[in-house]
């Protein structure tokens, strides 16, 4: 412990070198906290179903209601289109149901990283126009860049 010093607004103690490094230490992690918990919201900020409204809160809280959807009825399509993609990946049946007129097809999914919303247009090795069956194909997410391959399941025409 040091003397007390008489400085230009009273006396006071210098802080020591070690605890000058750990107020920086404590300083630095809360601020990274500060900045994941940024991160979160903004991952999060949106609805998961893809309908472009903002997701739902609990009032005075951070966490999310209704899996994050916007409302109950927009939670149920989620889970119900999510099952319906298991159960055909399950079975390993093509889906019967789904746009089969539109060129390129937009497929949405989620990143297995931050759990982001994405949307990805089906192509197989760069080309636009091999869409029929099951392509494998990269998806990257555009809030954290991850890219993951991916294999979505589509009817023929």
């Amino acid at each position: 412990m040091t003397a007390r010093l008489k400085g230009r607004f009273g006396y006071y103690s210098p802080r020591t070198p070690e605890e000058r490094l750990r107020a920086r230490k404590r300083d630095a992690k809360r601020k990274q906290q500060l900045a994941e918990a940024e991160a979160w919201r903004e991952r999060n900020r949106w609805c998961r179903n893809g309908c472009g409204q903002p997701a739902a809160f609990y009032e005075g809280n951070v966490t999310l209601r209704f899996s994050g959807c916007c409302s109950s009825a927009c939670e149920e399509a989620f889970n119900a289109r999510e099952s319906a993609a298991w159960e055909d990946k399950e079975t390993g049946k093509q889906q019967e149901d789904g746009p089969s007129d539109e060129l390129p097809r937009k497929i949405e999914r989620h990143c297995p990283r931050c759990r982001c919303h994405a949307y990805h247009w089906l192509t197989a090795n760069g080309e636009p126009s091999a869409i029929k069956g099951t392509k494998r194909h990269t998806a990257t997410c555009v809030h954290c860049g991850h890219s993951w391959p991916c294999r979505v399941l589509q009817r023929d025409k």
